[in-house]
């Protein structure tokens, strides 16, 4: 084509395009796009446990923080200390058993209160934990002065020693010798922010109740798992959390261990683009696609955080007094007082539902098997979250019935109505923050459509603006991989046509153009106009 005619071609494109984008001529009149999955729910705080709301509510109002951000942690870390000293069988008569270890977090960006809602949170398991640490201390002096005396009652066995006394003295000393070994200092643990596997199966067989990992930053935590010859910690992990096992650790050069009690509950922060490509990774099959992130049960995602107000008041002590008395009184809960069946096998003493509390967990988890038999193909990283609401509700709900038991003279010796009915409540809501938490794979594509939608429509982009550009933006939901679909679904709503413009006559080469509705130009005028 000679240079006169490609410039005709280029001038008649050029007035086509004017034309269209001026007049509105050859547009459809747009559709409307689906709906960005799951506006997550807010927490009503009739759900929060009676004998913990005036603390957690006077403490979310004073940050101005959502309720669900200090509720969630705050269940997870009275699971913490329950742990392992008492669980509940789900069914009338199987022994099928659930202990209220959980796994949670909070989903925010930088600067959005994380750290102070899990400080508040966790506020009780600390002055706990500094408390165990300094009788620690004062009993390991003790028991220092007692090695220190037996050493010397060796030493002086050994030097007093006659010949015919040998055998005498040689079963005092290996008394000793065993007393020395078996009296050590057992610290009392409760948390654990940065442990080893290896030191973290030391703690457990000292703490059969079980722990609580504790951190600010759950990426850290999971990017310490994908580490090469990090298999076995994740293995670890991932067995930790039913909470009802033990662990055999064999090591050549290191010998073997037993822990009796593998017992974990884990609470941290994540920021949202962190987050989704790890649920990325899991939905495509990949390193994630191990149930690890499904266990993360207890975990909320806010849409947005209320309105700033300036609340500067004392704290309400007396709600924050009758919390810590809830959470010591079930650190030191006795399980034959709250009428918790003790088993003959030295197992973990359990207690079961009411006749009434039996017959809506059973109704509920038959929807749920249901559904999720029905939905095992169409979603599957969803799916395996949501099969584990089978022991989550349980779980909750002994967590709420011993809140509201525990210290009374009437505690009852069955899970509650009112208490399985709460925690099938809080399940229906953290899975409203779940489903945004998996929305691309519930519904895929629609999450980068609406982002490219509202990008549109602030006028990040604008008419004309090169496909390349686009992508060059990384924007989230937004990448090389996610826009070709999103400019797809918006061209068959007619919000945009994907135009290729031909080679400007002194050379070059074609390039892709996205032009806008009329209806989204505002006066029609307000395109890119280096694009033509």
């Amino acid at each position: 084509m000679s240079l006169e005619g490609a410039e005709r071609r280029f001038e008649q494109f050029e007035e086509k395009i004017k034309h269209r984008v001026t007049t509105g001529d050859g547009w459809p009149k747009r559709s409307p796009i689906p709906n960005a999955v799951a506006v997550a729910p807010s927490l009503p705080d009739h759900l929060v446990p009676a004998r913990l709301r005036p603390w957690l509510c006077d403490a979310a109002e004073r940050m101005c923080a959502p309720l669900e951000f200090l509720a969630a942690p705050a269940i997870v870390a009275l699971g913490a200390v329950v742990g392992r000293s008492l669980g509940i069988h789900p069914k009338r008569q199987d022994d099928w058993l659930v202990v209220p270890n959980l796994w949670g977090g909070v989903v925010g960006a930088s600067g959005i209160l994380k750290t102070p809602a899990l400080d508040e949170a966790t506020r009780f398991s600390r002055k706990m934990a500094a408390a165990a640490s300094e009788a620690h201390k004062a009993g390991a002096e003790a028991i220092a002065i007692r090695h220190e005396s037996l050493d010397l009652q060796i030493r002086g066995l050994k030097r007093s020693a006659k010949p015919d006394q040998a055998d005498a003295v040689a079963r005092d000393i290996t008394r000793l010798t065993r007393e020395k070994n078996e009296t050590r200092a057992i610290q009392k643990r409760y948390l654990t922010s940065d442990a080893t596997v290896e030191k973290l199966g030391e703690l457990l067989a000292d703490n059969p109740r079980g722990l609580l990992v504790l951190r600010d930053e759950l990426t850290g935590w999971i990017q310490s798992l994908d580490r090469q010859g990090q298999e076995c910690a994740r293995a670890f992990y991932l067995e930790a959390w039913n909470g009802t096992g033990d662990f055999y650790v064999d090591r050549i050069g290191r010998g073997s261990s037993y822990i009796p009690a593998l017992t974990i509950s884990i609470l941290g922060g994540i920021q949202p683009g962190p987050l989704r490509r790890l649920v990325g990774d899991a939905v495509r099959g990949g390193s994630q696609a191990d149930g690890l992130l499904q266990r993360v049960q207890v975990l909320v995602w806010p849409d947005e955080l209320p309105d700033f107000v300036n609340v500067d008041r004392w704290p309400d002590s007396a709600g924050r007094q009758l919390a810590c008395s809830i959470f010591e009184m079930l650190d030191n809960i006795d399980a034959a007082k709250v009428g918790a069946g003790m088993p003959t096998d030295g197992g973990v003493p359990a207690l079961r539902f009411t006749s009434e509390a039996q017959e809506l967990f059973d109704a509920w988890r038959e929807e749920l098997e249901v559904a999720c038999r029905r939905d095992a193909d169409e979603s599957p990283a969803y799916t395996s979250h949501r099969a584990k609401y089978r022991s989550l509700v349980p779980a909750l709900a002994l967590l709420f019935h011993l809140v509201e038991a525990v210290g009374e003279r009437d505690a009852g010796g069955s899970v509650s109505l009112d208490a399985a009915r709460n925690a099938a409540a809080w399940v229906d809501f953290l899975d409203g923050h779940a489903r945004k938490v998996y929305a691309d794979e519930i519904a895929p594509g629609v999450a980068p459509t609406n982002a490219l939608a509202r990008k549109i429509e602030t006028g990040a982009v604008r008419d004309g603006m090169p496909v390349r550009e686009i992508e060059r933006k990384n924007w989230s939901r937004l990448d090389r991989t996610q826009l070709p679909d999103a400019l797809n679904a918006l061209e068959n709503a007619n919000w945009i046509l994907v135009e290729e413009i031909p080679p400007r006559p002194a050379g070059g080469r074609p390039s892709r153009v996205v032009r806008l509705h009329p209806d989204l130009l505002g006066t029609g005028l307000d395109r890119e106009d280096s694009a033509w």
